[in-house]
């Protein structure tokens, strides 16, 4: 598990290090600006995801589970 802000996330993702992806999409629209992203990586192709489940949780909250191709 990996539990890193968008520096080291982005960091494992390009090196290949990361084999599931969890996300939780929680009910709400938010427009910061200037908030942390999840995968920080300013170059490089986008790295392609590949769904493995959907499941939807209490309060319309839904977890998706990605692998990377």
């Amino acid at each position: 598990m990996l539990e890193g802000g968008g520096g080291i996330n982005g960091s494992f993702l390009s090196a290949g290090l990361i084999d599931e992806i969890s996300l939780l999409i929680l009910p709400v629209a938010d427009g910061s600006l200037n908030v942390p992203t999840t995968f920080d990586r300013p170059t490089g192709p986008a790295t392609r995801l590949s769904l493995i489940s959907v499941e939807q949780l209490e309060g319309d909250v839904v977890y998706l589970r990605y692998r990377p191709w």
